[in-house]
This record gives structure tokens, sequence and C-alpha cells, in this order.
């Protein structure tokens, strides 16, 4: 009789799934019904970027009327989800987020004690931000145990309503926004949020400062900061939930960019933040100095890159192009880098539009294989890490016109070149083991040696397809976890330190 009623409410929450009523995301021509209220929420992976947390497109709601089913919204977001919808008046709950593969159906079901929320007609409700961390390993909106919080920023859901869109914000943001119904655990999920915010994992762009310091963005605002000749890493509020993506130098003061367009500057090494005028609302990418001065800045929105640089009367684009997937790297970005000299846009399939800064002359290249990611020497010459028929470091003496196969070991990850001649992997000592050890190359990677092994609180978390970063005092190899951890070794990985703390 207990299988018997299993196997019944099993049916019921399947029929259930499967006759949810689709909701469309709002878009800009989007217009409200008479009878309808609109909602809005964010979705926060505190977790190491690898492309799986991006794919969770629905998320299902049930409330008095019936069961529904939100879509995300083309805004300008990389790993944030934006669902938006249009609904009938009501009372409704968060049931669960759902990732439909090619054989598989992953969900997250989201805790009751988030409360309820209201719908009325011609208002909005603001659910805010819903932050979401695994600990005890990483499993992303999977089966593994997580913690939840969320936040309310309204300033950053109005800016959002009025530039998406325009129709939507004219018939709902002259009415008081509304919110969750009234929580019970409030006063927890902000203990909660706090924690989790002082402890964000994503290391986003690292990159080396002249005042020798090193920057990198990271979740709900945070821009991760390892002073110069401290072996300690600082976090930098910025204000907002917003995931800050890449951070630099630029005449004196600091620059974060970030998604929806953020952008901001700090003169005071991070204690205080001015908001800055971008050139879209897309996810800045990339941010970087210009010759003149000013800024260069890279956007992603609606699978359309494009390259700005700021002017005395505003932003100029330079260039534009759309983004290019690779069916061998399926969950691999896009990105940017640059150094002093050029600006490299890199394609998961292999193109690479490289801009000289001097000149402003753009150059389009395509490597033989798809792209990882892409390390430029200051001499020009590239080293690519990406996949053929298996992952391999490649060389280019040329731009990107022709490439040479380091014939790397498949079992070797997470490379970094610090200059035309040295460089270090990860090397996977044992298939079906936890070893793993250092090996370096001082000819361009022609040979490597084995300089060190990683201990097993590293060897267990450390991100193998990304590439490690490298401090040009002592030289220092920094290799990040998983959990947001990072490890220092001065001597060629022999020996490590753990400089920042993970989540687990």
């Amino acid at each position: 009789m207990i299988a018997a009623r299993g196997r019944a409410l099993l049916l019921a929450l399947l029929v259930g799934l499967l006759t949810a009523c689709t909701v469309a995301p709002l878009r800009a021509t989007s217009e409200v019904g008479p009878d309808q209220g609109v909602v809005v929420i964010r979705v926060v992976v505190n977790a190491a970027p690898t492309g799986l947390e991006t794919g969770y497109g629905a998320l299902h709601v049930s409330g008095d009327t019936g069961l529904y089913e939100l879509h995300r919204s083309t805004v300008g977001v990389v790993r944030t989800a934006v669902f938006t919808g249009a609904l009938p008046p009501g009372r409704y709950r968060l049931s669960h987020f759902e990732n439909v593969g090619q054989t598989v159906i992953q969900r997250l079901f989201v805790p009751a004690a988030l409360g309820p929320f209201t719908i009325k007609a011609g208002q909005l409700a603001d659910l805010g931000t819903l932050v979401y961390q695994p600990v005890g390993g990483y499993v992303p909106f999977g089966s593994g145990k997580v913690l939840f919080a969320h936040t309310r920023v309204e300033a950053e859901t109005r800016e959002l309503v009025q530039a998406e869109f325009p129709r939507v914000s004219e018939a709902v943001l002259a009415q008081p926004m509304l919110g969750w119904d009234a929580n019970p655990g409030d006063a927890d999920n902000a203990r909660v949020f706090a924690h989790i915010r002082g402890r964000v994992v994503p290391i986003n762009d690292p990159r080396l400062a002249a005042s020798g310091a090193i920057y990198a963005g990271s979740a709900l605002g945070q821009v991760l900061v390892r002073p110069a000749g401290q072996p300690r890493w600082q976090q930098l509020d910025t204000g907002t939930t917003r995931e800050i993506l890449s951070v630099a130098e630029s005449g004196g003061s600091l620059v974060a960019a970030g998604e929806e367009g953020f952008l901001v500057r700090s003169t005071d090494g991070g204690r205080a933040w001015q908001r800055l005028p971008a050139p879209n609302r897309g996810a800045l990418v990339h941010v970087a100095a210009a010759p003149d001065g000013g800024l260069i800045v890279v956007s992603l929105l609606g699978g359309e890159f494009n390259v700005w640089q700021s002017k005395a009367d505003g932003w100029q684009s330079l260039n534009r192009f759309p983004f290019e997937r690779s069916y061998n790297a399926t969950l691999t970005p896009a990105h940017a880098t640059s150094t002093a000299a050029r600006l490299y846009v890199a394609m998961p399939n292999g193109t690479i539009h490289t801009l000289d800064l001097a000149s402003g002359r753009w150059e389009r290249t395509e490597a033989p294989f798809s792209l990882i990611n892409l390390q430029p020497m200051a001499d020009g010459v590239l080293y690519a890490w990406g996949v053929r028929f298996t992952n391999s470091s490649w060389r280019s003496e040329d731009g990107g016109r022709s490439w040479q196969d380091l014939d790397m070991a498949r079992r070797a990850g997470a490379p970094i070149f610090t200059n035309r001649n040295t460089g270090y992997v990860v090397y996977i000592k044992e298939i079906y083991g936890g070893a793993r050890s250092v090996q370096t190359t001082r000819d361009g990677g022609q040979t490597w040696t084995e300089t060190g092994v990683l201990p097993d609180s590293l060897a267990r978390v450390v991100i193998l397809n990304r590439p490690m970063f490298v401090h040009p005092a002592g030289p220092t190899l920094f290799a990040f976890g998983i959990n947001g951890a990072v490890f220092a070794s001065s001597d060629g990985g022999a020996t490590w330190s753990e400089e920042r703390g993970g989540v687990f």
C-alpha cells in the first residue's frame, strides 16, 4: 500500500511538472495585461565557474492558480540567471530550478523556508537575489549540500526593468514594489547571506597591476586583491550584487567592471566606489587601460561582443563580432585578455580577434583547435590551451596565424606560461588516484620536469580547466581551488602555502 501511494505521488508530481504553464520571459517589447503582475528574481551561484551552473534555464513556481514555468531573460549577464515573467494575481512559492540535458533532467528544489510571495495586478514583485552556495563538495545544482540566502536591492531591480523592459516599466514602476511575504527566517537569512558574501568563490580574470598587487573580480560585487608583497587576499565591496568580471588599474585609480553594464572607479584603494557611465548594459567581461589614458572595455550582450574605447564625449565602438561556439568544448566561454600592446578576444571555436592598441588595427586569425584559454606574452608570442582530439598546449610566434602543437600529455591541466620559455602545468600522476604534480618547462614546452607535488589539500580541489597564475616576484606560482582557495609556491611547486581559505 505504501509503495503504491509513493508511486501515485510521484506520478502526480510528474504530471504536474509536465502540465506547468510556460511563461514567456520579459523582453524589450513585452507589455503587461490588465490582470497580470510581474515577477523578477536573480539567481547567483557562489561557486567556481565551470559552465555547468549556467544551464538551468527554467524556474518552476506553484501558486493559487496553478503551476508555472519561468525562463531566463536575455540581459547582460554571464553566470547570473535573471528570471522574469507576468503572472496572474495570487500567492506563489518557488518550487525548483530545472536543467534538461540530452540524457538527464537535473533539478534543484528551493527550500520552503524562503516563504511565499504575492502577485498583484499592475505591480512588480521584486524577489531580489537568491544565492546558492555548495558546501562539503562541489555538485553544481545537484544533490550536494547547499546554503541558500536571499537579499533585495530595490534600486538594482528598478534599473533593470527601466532599461530592459521599458513598456513593463511604464505599467508597474509607478506602484510600490512588492517583495517576499513576511518571512520568520529573515534574521537568520541575513546572517547566512553575510557569511556567503564574505567568502566569495569565483576568481575572475586575475591580473597583475603595475603596483605589484593582484586583482580579480568575484561574485556579489566583490573585488579580490592580494596587496603587493603580502601573502594574503582581501575582499573589496563595490556595493552591488552583480558579479564583477574584470578589474584593472588605470590612471592611478582602480576600475571594476561587471554584469549588467556595471562599471565603477575607486581612487582610494577600494574603500569607496563611484559609478561610471558604461557603453551598454552588457556583461563587461574585460577592462583595460587605453594608451590615451582612457579605458578599453569588452562587452557581451545578446550573443554579440563589442569592444569600446572611452573618449571625452562618450564611448566609441571599435569593433563587434558574434560569439562563436565550439562543439568540442561546449561549456567553454569566450574570453578576453590583454597586454600593454594588444587586446585579444578569443572564441571557443578557435577564432581570435586581435587589436593593436597603438595603431588601432584589427586582425582575425583561426586556431586549428578549440580554445580553452589564450595566454599572450609581452613580446607577442602566444600560448594557448585547447582541444582537438585531446587537450594540449599550442604556441604561435606570428600572432596566431600558425601554431605548433607542444604535444602535452592529456593528463596535464591548468597550464601557465610566464614568457616564451618558462611555463608550468599540473600533471595528473595517477589516473585513478589523487596525486598531482607540477611540471616545469624552461625551453618553451619542448621538455618538462617535475618540480613539485601538490599537497592533498590542494590536489583534491585544484581547478584543471583554468590556468594557474604567476607573480614575477619570486617568482610565485598560484593555483586556484574549486572552493575559492588560493595556494602559493615560490619554489616551482615543491612547497605550498594556503593564502586564501576555501568554503569547503
